[in-house]
């Protein structure tokens, strides 16, 4: 998920800034990221008290 996103925003609006980021990165705008990078960006927030 974006980090700029509301932590409690509705199903719409997520899938909307999902497939914005989406097309974002077919355009090459923003960077892919791959499986493990998720995942240690997932541990760090869960580490964090974010999720």
């Amino acid at each position: 998920m974006n980090a700029a996103m509301d932590k409690y925003c509705s199903p719409s609006k997520s899938l909307e800034e999902s497939l914005k980021e989406m097309k974002a990165m077919r355009q090459g705008k923003k960077k892919k990221r791959n499986w493990r990078v998720m995942m240690k960006e997932i541990k760090k927030d869960m580490d964090e008290g974010r999720l």
